[in-house]
């Protein structure tokens, strides 16, 4: 909720990528929301209780608002990509962007390759100790092998229902490692075309911040780091973030706290029948993890991303054709 200080990714079964700025819209100035209505609305002034959010939801000016955003360009103008009223301070707007399928991709490999393994039992999936040690045994680039993981088609930074994910450049010496590393590379290029397509290159020199259940994987940490050329700070207890930030939104919003920081969660005065008082330290235990410092890496995922950009316009009309003849309307 820092305006500008750091870019957010969530990387669970599915993903995106959030940031909070400034918003262009002046406190109590009447916008055009859409060219063709010229509709106007007055964004609020200010909205410091939870009463008073609950009565703006009510009577549909956070819709309006909300509506207003989203006219402001060029953002809005590409694919999946949002303008959000930030909730507890109308002085704010969250920009974000968002793909399908992010870990789901690797769920579906652990099955459907581990299970080939003759040392594992019929369909039981590949461990995560396992997949990562056999990510390590492959090198960037992975042997030629590049995936594109529109699982289950892709929402930003294109958007295509029918899109979905290919291994390519698969020959005779592809390995399993191979095939393992190439899914984490191809989710950290669309986390990186997600950073792209918002235009956050530059916010992200600092360092990018992430949540969600990739972020207990070193080696996919690692590889995100080396493939988009900055700090990733992993966030511990992720999993918590989500309902952490609803509570500190809400007790900001009922005047318990006074930013969206605050030095403790909860403390007895809130809350009846407890003893304990949690601590937020946003900082105490993150995970950061640099760039790899070899040149060659580092070309290789700038060539192999370029090629991966340009894919999803090639193959648009493959995949169109596949899903035909696949499913043929009756």
């Amino acid at each position: 909720g820092i305006p500008g200080k750091y870019v957010y990714g969530y990387i669970g079964t599915s993903g995106w990528v959030a940031h909070t700025t400034t918003s262009k819209l002046k406190k109590g100035k009447t916008m055009t929301t859409t060219a063709a209505t010229k509709d106007k609305v007055t964004t609020p002034a200010t909205v410091t209780t939870l009463q008073e959010r609950i009565a703006l939801t009510s009577s549909g000016e956070v819709k309006k608002h909300q509506q207003s955003l989203h006219h402001q360009p060029p953002e809005q103008q590409l694919p999946g990509v949002f303008l959000l009223s930030h909730p507890c301070d109308t002085s704010l707007v969250i920009k974000a962007a968002s793909c399908i399928t992010a870990c789901g991709n690797i769920e579906w490999i652990r099955k459907a390759v581990g299970a080939f393994d003759c040392e594992k039992e019929a369909g039981k999936k590949v461990s995560y100790e396992d997949f990562d040690k056999a990510c390590m045994r492959s090198a960037a680039g992975c042997n030629g092998v590049l995936y594109l993981p529109w699982l289950n088609g892709e929402r930003s930074p294109f958007t295509n229902p029918t899109a979905r994910a290919c291994f390519i450049g698969i020959n005779s010496d592809t390995s399993k490692a191979d095939m393992y590393r190439a899914v984490v590379e191809g989710i950290c290029y669309s986390y990186k075309s997600l950073v792209t397509v918002l235009n956050l290159m530059d916010d992200i020199k600092d360092g990018f911040m992430v949540v969600g259940g990739a972020t207990k994987s070193r080696v996919f940490m690692q590889i995100l780091s080396d493939i988009l050329r900055v700090k990733v700070i992993a966030i511990p207890n992720s999993r918590s973030v989500g309902t952490v930030g609803a509570v500190i939104m809400a007790g900001k919003s009922l005047g318990w706290y006074s930013s969206l920081r605050p030095n403790r969660l909860f403390s007895q005065e809130h809350f009846k029948n407890t003893d304990k008082t949690t601590v937020v330290d946003d900082s105490a235990a993150c995970v950061c993890y640099e760039p790899s410092s070899k040149a060659k890496d580092s070309r290789i995922h700038a060539e192999r991303y370029k090629i991966y950009s340009g894919l999803s316009e090639i193959l648009k009309g493959t995949f169109s054709r596949l899903l035909e003849v696949s499913f043929p309307v009756a």
